[in-house]
């Protein structure tokens, strides 16, 4: 899946860039993207995490939630889950249910199949960077250079 690791004191973002393919090949891909303001983390599905990244970039500022494409008849292997950064350093998640999620009152935000390792990292004092380094030891599904955003 993957491992996406936020601080949201510091507005630093991270993420690996490990793609686990249905046959278990590995390949490089990107999951941290700026779209209209904010920085939009990816996680799981592909395919499903870039046509949401495209739809979000098609609003301006944030979007109409009952008007979305039909996610929710995504297969569970293409599902996704996806972190918002607004501006401000305030955040949600969304998935393919498309009801976004605040995440207000957390210091930190881990999403993926590496999300506890790097949840752990961070409350013993890594940087969001360091986190996704030390879930890549952790999970077969986390790998691939960290990339990293920093936002406000």
């Amino acid at each position: 899946m993957t491992t996406i690791a936020y601080d949201c004191e510091s507005g630093t973002v991270a993420a690996d860039s490990q793609e686990t393919g249905y046959d278990g090949g590995k390949f490089n891909c990107k999951k941290l993207f700026k779209v209209n303001g904010a920085t939009i983390a990816t996680a799981g599905g592909t395919y499903a995490g870039m046509a949401f990244v495209n739809w979000f970039d098609d609003w301006e500022g944030e979007p109409d939630w009952a008007d979305h494409p039909d996610f929710i008849n995504l297969d569970l292997e293409e599902d996704f889950e996806c972190l918002v950064i607004r501006e401000d350093k305030s955040c949600f998640t969304v998935n393919r249910l498309f009801v976004p999620v605040e995440q207000a009152g957390n210091r930190f935000i881990t999403l993926g199949s590496g999300g506890a390792a790097a949840r752990g990292a961070m409350m013993a004092g890594a940087t969001p960077k360091e986190a996704v380094e030390i879930a890549k030891k952790i999970d077969s599904y986390t790998g691939g250079k960290v990339q990293v955003l920093s936002h406000g």
